[in-house]
């Protein structure tokens, strides 16, 4: 009777997981396929509930960061939003605590870019000194991204990005050349990326 027991609970635990598994999958549909703020707000809800739901997802918890991340752009106040990615990625983080370095690699490239947004509420508000903060740090996550796994397309994305939005702004088209470079290479890892 105790295996019948074991073995039940272990089926309700695989299924609740499938189900998890199941439903991140459709949250990350949704976000895909949005056609407007409407649509990755929809997205954002659905995964922030899987999230709610199992604070021990590290998946669901990550992928609810990384949703708030790109909300924020989209959005006439980001530093909300940005907020929450944080409190979503640090949710992820702590829940996770062993992980190979291309694991590593992805939670580094995500703070990175939080950092990085982050900065940007901070720097169009006047305060320098919180932005640089935000930058050096954002900088940080970016080199341990790239040290743990220098194929992580990822990495050249976001440093591909931030040398062009530099660039332009510096009106240095060295930096912006550079940018293309790093988005090209990107470009290439992506398609030779094979995720789980």
């Amino acid at each position: 009777m105790k295996y019948f027991f074991l073995t039940l609970l272990t089926g309700v635990v695989v299924s609740a997981v499938a189900q998890s598994n199941t439903d991140i999958a459709k949250a990350l549909n949704t976000f895909n396929s949005a056609a407007d703020q409407n649509g990755i707000l929809q997205a954002v809800k659905e995964m922030k509930t899987i999230s709610d739901r199992d604070k021990k997802n590290w998946l669901a918890a990550y992928w609810t960061s990384f949703m708030f991340s790109q909300t924020g752009r989209n959005s006439g106040q980001p530093k909300a939003y940005y907020d929450s990615a944080q409190i979503y990625f640090d949710r992820a983080d702590t829940s996770y605590q062993e992980r190979k370095p291309e694991e590593s690699s992805e939670f580094h490239a995500l703070q990175s870019l939080i950092y990085d947004l982050s900065a940007s509420t901070y720097w169009a508000s006047g305060d320098n000194q919180n932005g640089t903060r935000l930058n050096n740090q954002a900088n940080v996550e970016l080199g341990l991204a790239i040290k743990k796994n220098p194929k992580n397309p990822r990495v050249y994305l976001l440093t591909g990005t931030d040398l062009i939005q530099n660039g332009l702004r510096m009106k240095n088209t060295g930096w912006v050349l550079a940018g293309k470079e790093m988005l090209e290479k990107a470009r290439g890892l992506y398609a030779s990326e094979k995720p789980a």
